[in-house]
């Protein structure tokens, strides 16, 4: 579908017929293990084998020739690896520093840093760690919004990162990104190694601290639940009132993205659910919003439901009864709470159109 979907390999021959690939350029291909099939092409002569070692290398399709971005960056568990490696809490033993050091490729150059902290116990920090596999950047910042605390701005300076979290927005496959200076300052090859160190490091780093989510991050106290229900029954009366259609979408869209404002707050810093999120490497604050506050709106072709059965959405409305918001797909619930067989049936004719888009277009 563009050009990085046929990209040159290096190919290592292991038992089984089943491709491996790093996860990091899952993205360019599309790739998502759910049963996707990929075709595997060799080269006969020493002129087709010198056009893809140079100009189709993975090390070379790192930042896309399409809008000039990286498509190419630390993605998923190495993600939520990276941004517990750099909070500022996080510190490391020797035999932890150890452990994760004789991941690094056999030829990697570096020193020890000093530990940050020698008694009662020696202990280095996250940021320490990383830097040790940055280059000699001369300076990078980046202001993170989430952290409203004094670590939520990045800097790096003559290699070393001194202050912020690494999350998606920086070391991710997004532009001016840590990768995309890396790649522009230092050459592919170098970039290329990188990335390869830190998902090594950062994934067997993931395996000491763990990463879990279970109901447990779900669960809110009943006076939020109260305080959400009274939040989304005040919107529904304001909206119960209104007349102008317009208007109506406007507010009813809102809900979702303002209900995780609502929750965000209330959730522990070690929420594993909004460290995902946080890091970028999995979910959405909609999804969140979706599990613990309402579904919110369900649309059909960009709009409200419209009464298409006798002059209503489903049989189990009145004729009469078209001003209300759930009659028109408003889902007060949420998956944690659980769907009444009205609200039920309305989320499944917004997810059947989701479907059928997806097999028209393929």
């Amino acid at each position: 579908l563009h050009k990085l979907s046929m990209q040159s390999h290096r190919v290592i021959v292991l038992h089984g017929s089943t491709f491996r690939l790093n996860l990091s350029i899952c993205e360019p291909y599309n790739a998502d293990f759910d049963g996707d099939e990929m075709n595997l092409h060799l080269p006969q002569t020493v002129e087709a084998q010198t056009e893809i070692s140079e100009l189709m290398f993975i090390s070379k399709q790192i930042i896309s020739p399409n809008d000039v971005v990286p498509k190419i960056g630390i993605i998923q568990d190495s993600l939520l690896g990276i941004r517990k490696l750099t909070l500022k809490d996080t510190f490391i033993d020797k035999n932890t520093l150890m452990d994760l050091l004789i991941e690094l490729d056999d030829d990697y150059d570096y020193e020890i840093p000093e530990p940050v902290i020698l008694k009662p116990k020696t202990l280095w920090t996250g940021k320490q760690i990383i830097s040790l596999l940055l280059p000699k950047i001369d300076k990078y910042e980046f202001k993170n919004t989430i952290y409203p605390d004094d670590d939520s701005r990045v800097v790096i300076k003559n290699g070393i990162l001194h202050a912020g979290i690494l999350t998606k927005k920086t070391i991710g496959s997004v532009h001016n990104s840590i990768i995309h200076i890396i790649n522009n300052n230092f050459g592919s090859d170098i970039c290329c190694k990188f990335l390869n160190n830190v998902q090594k490091l950062c994934s067997k780093f993931l395996m000491t601290r763990s990463a879990s989510a279970g109901l447990s991050d779900l669960a809110i106290s009943e006076k939020i639940q109260n305080k959400i229900k009274k939040k989304i029954q005040d919107i529904t009366d304001k909206v119960d009132k209104l007349q102008d259609e317009s208007e109506i979408v406007g507010i009813l869209n809102e809900v979702l993205g303002k209900s995780y404002d609502w929750i965000s707050n209330e959730l522990s810093v070690d929420n594993n659910l909004l460290q995902m999120i946080h890091a970028g490497s999995k979910g959405k604050p909609t999804n969140l919003s979706n599990i613990i506050c309402c579904i919110g709106q369900q649309n059909v072709q960009g709009k409200r439901m419209m009464p298409n059965f006798d002059d209503r959405i489903l049989p189990h409305y009145r004729k009469d009864d078209l001003n209300n918001v759930e009659s028109r797909g408003f889902v007060k619930n949420s998956y944690i709470n659980g769907l009444n067989p009205k609200e039920f049936f309305l989320h499944t004719i917004s997810g059947r159109e989701g479907i059928t888009d997806t097999a028209v277009k393929t």
